[in-house]
């Protein structure tokens, strides 16, 4: 694992335990100082209605992060860092920027495991393919399916 990896991979833990750890005081909080005893009975149903609409929220950023989180690995993306910006964006901005980010960045397909690459890769970083290849002339980077290397005029393919 890349050492910035680990580093989102612990800031997604330390903020998640930490919203979490706000969640449950404020929900000892209100239920331990004894608040319910002078709600009325509608009172008691907002409430209750509130805390179905909070424990959804919680749900739905849980699913997008997942979402996410497998999206992001499949494209060889950061999948931390995303996850991390996707759930802790307020208003689903960081979505958003997921989603835009997604499908601007080029990547193509290794011929070899099938995964997605970045267009610049010369080598497929999941199984090690030879992507791109090299001119064995100039030794630039050429594509595979390229009939002369455009930086030597080295005749590739007959």
């Amino acid at each position: 694992m890349k050492t910035y990896d680990k580093l989102f991979k612990a800031l997604f833990i330390v903020l998640t335990i930490f919203v979490l750890a706000i969640l449950v005081g404020v929900f000892l909080l209100v239920t331990l100082t004894g608040a319910y005893g002078d709600l009325s009975h509608d009172d008691r149903i907002a409430l209750s209605v509130v805390g179905f609409i909070v424990l959804f929220v919680i749900l739905l950023y849980s699913a997008l992060g997942v979402i996410v989180y497998r999206d992001a690995r499949k494209l060889g993306m950061n999948a931390w860092m995303w996850t991390l910006i996707a759930i802790f964006a307020p208003n689903g901005v960081g979505f958003i920027i997921y989603l835009i980010f997604r499908f601007t960045e080029k990547k193509k397909h290794c011929s070899s495991c099938g995964k997605a690459v970045s267009e610049n890769f010369s080598i497929c970083p999941n199984c090690g393919e030879n992507i791109s290849g090299a001119c064995p002339e100039c030794s630039k980077a050429i594509e595979k399916d390229w009939k002369v290397c455009p930086y030597c005029r080295h005749k590739l393919k007959e």
